[in-house]
């Protein structure tokens, strides 16, 4: 995966092919922004698609951040709603996702909440796992879900 530009004020998603030596242009990325400052990491691995957080720019959801999957095998973009819209100014977001789990942590400056979903990429199988009330001395990041569906922390 490679880079994000913009052409005529409009997002392009590109991938590098190794096999033909070339970019090539992902169809329909022109509807997502890169939304860097809401998520710790670039991309997540899960269920042989990288994920990110976006701003929607579409016409088929209310405009606002969701996550979009890059499958690797199709080479195409979809996209998963969050479990509810929210102001990506008052939520710090970070995509977590193993052990046949895939989920968000929502962080305001008091708690952090993690929503999981049981049937990936189906919007109405949103569950809040836990909320967790920040300790006072540290930030915690979720890193990973386990397969017996604890939650690492760093």
């Amino acid at each position: 995966m490679g880079s994000v530009g913009t052409l005529k004020g409009k997002p392009e998603w590109k991938f590098f092919s190794v096999r033909s030596n070339s970019w090539k242009e992902i169809e329909g990325g022109d509807c997502f922004t890169p939304n860097i400052a809401t998520g710790h990491q670039l991309g997540l691995l899960y269920n042989e698609a990288i994920h990110w957080l976006v701003v929607y720019n579409g016409s088929d959801y209310p405009q606002g951040i969701v996550i979009v999957a890059f499958d690797i095998a199709t080479k195409t973009l979809s996209v998963i709603p969050l479990p509810y819209l929210l102001d990506p100014n008052e939520w710090e977001l970070s995509l977590v996702g193993e052990g046949g789990f895939f989920g968000i942590c929502m962080m305001d400056h008091i708690w952090q909440h993690i929503w999981v979903m049981k049937e990936y990429k189906v919007q109405s199988s949103w569950i809040l796992k836990m909320d967790i009330l920040y300790p006072s001395d540290n930030t915690m990041i979720p890193l990973c879900f386990t397969q017996s569906g604890d939650v690492v922390w760093m």
